[in-house]
């Protein structure tokens, strides 16, 4: 039950994420409710990464790479958590 419900967990902060990125070529949906409130949660999911890539310096460039390594990193999490409740 509890696999089911991270998984389920990981997955909307997946879509919020993918949608993020979908926002930023869309510009006037990004200044709507739903828009600002989904560019806040990726905001608050994207800062580990941003901060990896600039801890490696890698936080300059013309690509936005965080999104990509947020949800890398957000599936390792999840299968870390699981092999360790679950083996």
């Amino acid at each position: 039950m509890f696999a089911v419900i991270l998984h389920n967990i990981v997955t909307i902060l997946q879509v919020i994420i993918f949608v993020n990125i979908l926002l930023s070529l869309v510009p006037k949906f990004a200044e709507t409710s739903v828009g600002l409130f989904i560019q806040r949660v990726a905001y608050v999911i994207q800062t580990p990464a941003r901060r990896l890539f600039e801890m490696l310096g890698l936080g300059r460039g013309p690509i936005d790479w965080s999104p990509v390594m947020s949800i890398f990193l957000l599936n390792i999490t999840e299968g870390v958590i699981l092999r360790a409740l679950y083996g």
